[in-house]
């Protein structure tokens, strides 16, 4: 019957293409977008900046620079790249490329507001200051709209692993813990000191980072099912050819996303040692983010990728 029927490769359980470019695109874009939005949610919220503002948007923007060059590199013709927008209507994909061009723009605008009062006196110096909270709030939002298209793009293929709510949750998940350790690390690097603010970022890293990894091991549990699902196949990927790469994502996120901040929130290290410290846990997080993108799309069963996913 054809309720019965399957893909022909069903069960076939071997790794797919790991996709650098779209492994580094996604991690990258998630991190600038978080990194810029939670400073800007500290300055609304607490009435008072994480460290140097101009400082947080330089770290937000390079890494979206660098995510948006390396995501040209997936393109089969990458000189093509610009005409993303003209499928604004009906692809997800273009809907991504115009947001997080959006939001790169609208970072360097804020950007170079947040240097204005560094200027010397000249006139309207005082609107450009104060229209630099508006600019920021745009970026921010149209930062995490392509977050969501990110999402929507994987949706879209309708495959089991990238459902919604899997996917939601680990890009979302990127952008806040990378974010809080981001805007921790510039904020210690300026000459930030330990107080409620940098503690709540913090705790921020640890919760998210164990909500991922929770919601990571949950989804391994999958191996256990007597029927061959598609969850199951990743499971077996992950648990089996890809079972390094699954440690080592586990193991850098334990010691980024929650070990290193623990110590750091103890205050037992030496002040001078906070910003080095800071920045190992960043650039842990990082790799394991990192790892669990590529892991994203290894482990994923085998089937066509979406090349024009409308």
């Amino acid at each position: 019957m054809a309720g019965n029927i399957i893909k022909k490769d069903f069960y076939r359980t071997s790794p797919e293409h790991s996709h650098p470019p779209l492994v580094v695109m996604l991690t990258l874009t998630q991190l600038a977008v978080g990194a810029f939005g939670l400073a800007y949610l500290v300055e609304v919220l607490s009435g008072r900046t994480a460290g140097s503002p101009l400082a947080q948007t330089v770290f937000a923007c390079t890494l979206a620079f660098v995510a948006l060059g390396a995501s040209v590199f997936h393109l089969g013709r990458p000189l093509l790249a610009w005409r993303a927008f003209l499928g604004l209507r009906t692809s997800w994909l273009s809907r991504e490329a115009v947001a997080f061009g959006g939001f790169a723009k609208f970072a360097v605008i804020y950007g170079a507001l947040a240097a204005a009062p560094l200027l010397p006196a000249f006139p309207g110096k005082a609107t450009l200051v104060g229209a630099a909270g508006i600019v920021q709030g745009i970026a921010a939002l149209i930062g995490a709209v392509g977050v969501f298209c990110s999402v929507m793009v994987y949706v879209a293929t309708r495959r089991a692993q990238w459902a919604g709510t899997q996917t939601g949750i680990k890009f979302f998940g990127t952008a806040l813990s990378l974010g809080a350790s981001a805007v921790f690390t510039v904020y210690a690097c300026t000459g930030g000191s330990l107080d409620r603010m940098s503690n709540a970022l913090l705790y921020l890293v640890q919760g998210v980072t164990a909500v991922k990894l929770a919601f990571e091991a949950s989804a391994l549990l999958q191996v256990r099912e007597r029927r061959l699902s598609v969850m199951k196949r990743v499971a077996l990927l992950m648990l089996g050819e890809l079972r390094a790469a699954t440690a080592l994502r586990f193991g850098l996120a334990l010691l980024g996303g929650l070990l290193l901040p623990a110590l750091l929130l103890r205050g037992v290290l030496e002040p001078t040692l906070v910003p080095a410290f800071s920045a190992v846990g960043l650039v842990l997080l990082l790799a394991g983010e990192l790892a669990e993108r590529y892991l994203f799309f290894r482990a994923a069963p085998a089937s066509r990728m979406p090349g024009g996913i409308r």
